[in-house]
C-alpha cells in the first residue's frame, strides 16, 4: 500500500470538488477502521461499513447479485453519503458530499471514477 499515493488521491479528490466534499475516509473492510482520510470520522466509517456488510448479506439472501459497488444516502440538508468498495475488496470508502456545492452527476460520473482509479493504483 502506497500511503503517500492514497493521501495524494484524497487531496486531488477534495480539491477537484470545489468544496463539495466535506469528508472522506478509506477504511478497512473487516472492521471499518480508517486508514487515511480528510475530516475523518472513525465512528461513521465503522457504521457505514456495517451497513455495507448488511446490504451485501441481505442482497445475497434475497437472491440478488450481492457484488455491491456502492450505496448512496441523501439527507434532508442536501448532503449525501456515498459508501463503496475498491477493486481490492479489503478496503472501502466513505464520502460526505454537499450537494449545494457539487452536482450529483459530476460526483458519480467524473470525480468518483477518477478517485477510485487513483486509489486502486495506490493500493
Amino acid at each position: 500500500m502506497n500511503l503517500s499515493g492514497l493521501k495524494l488521491a484524497i487531496s486531488e479528490f477534495v480539491e477537484n470538488s470545489d468544496g463539495g466534499i466535506l469528508a472522506t475516509d478509506i477504511f478497512d473492510a473487516n472492521g471499518g477502521m480508517p486508514i487515511v482520510g480528510y475530516n475523518s470520522n472513525a465512528k461513521a466509517s465503522a457504521l457505514f461499513n456495517r451497513i455495507f456488510n448488511q446490504l451485501v448479506k441481505t442482497l445475497d439472501g434475497s437472491g440478488f447479485d450481492s457484488n455491491l459497488d456502492f450505496y448512496f444516502l441523501r439527507m434532508d440538508n442536501n448532503q449525501a453519503v456515498i459508501v463503496g468498495r475498491f477493486k481490492k475488496a479489503k478496503y472501502r470508502f466513505g464520502v460526505l458530499v454537499d450537494l449545494n456545492k457539487i452536482q450529483l452527476g459530476m460526483m458519480l460520473n467524473v470525480l468518483l471514477p477518477e478517485y477510485l482509479e487513483a486509489v486502486n493504483d495506490a493500493l
